[in-house]
Parts: C-alpha cells; sequence; structure tokens
C-alpha cells in the first residue's frame, strides 16, 4: 500500500462545494466597498451636505490681562467635559505668575469669544479655514517635507494659500 503524502495546506470543502481559506475574494471586495464610501463622504463633506471630520476643542491660549498686570490663559478641563467641568485662570506671567483661580463656565465662554473676536479663530478640517479677528486676518500654514517644517503660505477665511512652494528659493526651514 502506497502512503499518500499531503505537501503544503489544502482548502476543506465546506457545504455547497466553496474552498474555506484564501478569503474568496470577500476582502477585495470589502476594500472597494470602503473605497466608496470614503469617496462618497469627501464629496459629501466638500458639497456641505455632511459635516466635517474634526473635533473643535476649546484649548486655544489667548492671553488675557488682570487688573494687577498680571497675564493669563484660561482653561477648561476635557476630562470634567459636561455641566461639571471645571474652567481656571492660569497665570503665566506678573506678580500672579503660577497662581490659578476658578472660574464659571459662563466667564470661560465669554473669554474665548473675547478671544476669537480679536485675535480670529483656527478651523481644522481638509482644507484649514480661520475665521479672521480685528487684530489678525490670517495666520501662517506650515507643512513638513523629509523631516522639516517649512512656512508654505497662509491660512484665511478662504482656506490655505500656498506662496512659497518647496522647491522655491523663499522655502525656508523653521
Amino acid at each position: 500500500m502506497k502512503a499518500n503524502k499531503t505537501v503544503g495546506a489544502r482548502p476543506i470543502e465546506t457545504p455547497g462545494g466553496r474552498a474555506k481559506g484564501g478569503g474568496g475574494g470577500k476582502t477585495a471586495r470589502a476594500i472597494g466597498v470602503l473605497n466608496v464610501y470614503m469617496a462618497a463622504r469627501d464629496v459629501a463633506q466638500m458639497s456641505g451636505a455632511l459635516g466635517p471630520d474634526y473635533e473643535e476643542r476649546d484649548n486655544f491660549a489667548y492671553e488675557f490681562e488682570a487688573d494687577d498686570g498680571s497675564r493669563f490663559i484660561v482653561e477648561k478641563d476635557s476630562w470634567l467635559w459636561g455641566p461639571f467641568g471645571g474652567c481656571r485662570r492660569k497665570f503665566v506671567s506678573g506678580p500672579r505668575k503660577g497662581q490659578t483661580e476658578t472660574i464659571t463656565r459662563a466667564e470661560f465662554d465669554a473669554y474665548k469669544k473675547r478671544g476669537e473676536e480679536v485675535w480670529g479663530k483656527y478651523i481644522p478640517g481638509h482644507p484649514p479655514r480661520f475665521v479672521p479677528g480685528t487684530e489678525r486676518k490670517s495666520i501662517p500654514y506650515y507643512e513638513k517635507h523629509d523631516g522639516i517644517w517649512y512656512e508654505r503660505g497662509y491660512i484665511d477665511e478662504d482656506g490655505v494659500h500656498i506662496t512659497n512652494p518647496i522647491n522655491s528659493a523663499y522655502a525656508e526651514p523653521i
């Protein structure tokens, strides 16, 4: 009697006659469906039919001046988000440097609004935008190439404006 040797793995027959193993093209179909979904989502976001895929955060760092000349920023505890969230003034220079004071959520919102009115508001996304304030109409736009950051242009309410191509003499690393 001859011994049967099996070299390598063989597919296992399943009821219905299809071989189990190898994926049967399911992975390729899933990737295709995912690509169609991603393309449709991008088109919907660009047309404004779907909201952006970024999250607006309250981590701005506008500096304000207190009556005694101390400068402070306002912060919100992100881990306590909601009605119990803690907000505070953190003094970064002047006679009260290093001190903090608890403030209400309403005070935090008022400081944030005042900072955005004066210095503007960055809105991340694809493309990012900047809502200008009374003192600043745009912010610099940076890109990283080969591990080096370059100032490429600026961001304003219309989006990104490239003024310094990477291959130009004006593009200097920062």
